[in-house]
């Protein structure tokens, strides 16, 4: 069985920033945020599917560990995720939806 891990290169560009006025201060800040760009050519395509074209997708977060160092378990969405089920995944639309 082959192992399965992190790809040396990634594809994707993912921008990055804060979203307030600073870490760390008093203001009611909303935290970081990233946006992930998926070029169509990393998914073995050409160009954009047709328009109404649904996928499916799920996300894990990992890495995640709190002041103290101490880990914090994997959150996952939808919720009820299992990556082995694709059933139990979310959906994404390419398009204005009909």
């Amino acid at each position: 069985m082959e192992a399965v891990g992190w790809q040396p290169v990634c594809p994707l560009r993912r921008p990055r920033f804060w979203r307030g006025e600073y870490p760390n201060n008093d203001v009611d800040d909303r935290g970081w945020a990233v946006t992930f760009y998926v070029p169509f050519e990393s998914l073995g395509l050409d160009g954009p599917p047709e328009d109404g074209t649904v996928w499916g997708m799920a996300v894990t977060l990992h890495d995640r560990d709190d002041a103290g160092g101490i880990a914090i378990a994997d959150q996952v969405w939808p919720e009820t995720m299992d990556a082995g089920q694709p059933g139990s995944w979310g959906s994404t639309g390419l398009g204005l939806p009909t």
